[in-house]
């Protein structure tokens, strides 16, 4: 059995080849990282502050808000809401939505 030697030139290839593919792989697996859907946060307000975005909610919502409520450990609106479409509105006005199976007309005619 005869060994053979590898040249500098292949040995050289070889390195700069595996080093463009680990090189490409960090590269695309980055590559959509970002998101094409604006992300909404919820604003940090204040109790007096919530109870005026509550009220435009409630008012711009109707019949689909099913009640809010102010978390004081997030310093957040919460709005329940029956659908994704009510959902994304709240969360566009700064609250955090909170999607129910009920609106707030259903659990009043359920008493």
């Amino acid at each position: 059995m005869k060994h053979r030697r590898i040249s500098r030139k292949r040995a050289t290839l070889a390195g700069s080849a595996v080093v463009a593919l680990v090189a490409a792989g960090f590269t695309f697996q980055s590559a959509n990282a970002s998101d094409d859907v604006p992300q909404f946060a919820a604003k940090t307000l204040s109790a007096d502050a919530a109870g005026k975005l509550a009220d435009t909610l409630d008012r711009d919502l109707g019949a689909d808000a099913a009640g809010s409520y102010y978390d004081t450990t997030a310093k957040a609106l919460v709005v329940n809401v029956v659908d994704e479409a009510d959902a994304e509105q709240v969360r566009q006005a700064g609250g955090k939505a909170r999607i129910v199976e009920n609106s707030l007309a259903e659990l009043k005619s359920a008493r």
